[in-house]
């Protein structure tokens, strides 16, 4: 595993305090302040492209850690921030909390684990041992948080 990919999963676990937030935070406060998070991602991801100097800035700083796919295209992170905003229009405050939280610690776990003991693929780079890592990481957030249906 590179530096890059190092420093995206350290992002990934970092996320998780979208989660910590929503669950502490009054919901409309939450809310507030993923749409504010999400359109200032908006405003970097217009000026990527649009701006050369900005598009530079931008390819120094994250450049490493962005997939082939988000060089070109949207990155993870403008992708979180949009379903984390959604998921607190759409779900209650408990399910938005765990399923950002298997988003978060769950697909993080998943790449350590499935790159570190990954033998057996099961789609692309996508391993069973990563998968299984998912689903354990993901089982074992639901079961701390004991949150009621």
């Amino acid at each position: 595993m590179g530096k890059g990919e190092i420093k995206r999963k350290v992002i990934h676990f970092t996320c998780t305090l979208i989660p910590v937030g929503i669950h502490h935070l009054p919901i409309d406060l939450s809310r507030k302040i993923l749409i504010s998070l999400l359109l200032v991602a908006i405003v970097v991801e217009v000026a990527r492209r649009t701006l050369p100097f900005f598009r530079d800035l931008f390819m120094r700083f994250f450049g490493g850690m962005l997939r082939d796919y988000e060089v070109r295209g949207i990155t993870g992170a403008t992708y979180l921030l949009l379903s984390a905003a959604f998921v607190t229009f759409l779900f209650s405050k408990n399910i938005a909390v765990l399923s950002l939280l298997f988003l978060t610690v769950g697909d993080a776990s998943a790449t350590v684990f499935g790159r570190a003991r990954g033998r057996k693929k099961i789609y692309k780079d996508k391993t069973l041992e990563g998968t299984a890592a998912f689903f354990l990481t993901s089982l074992l957030v639901a079961l701390a948080l004991r949150y009621e249906p």
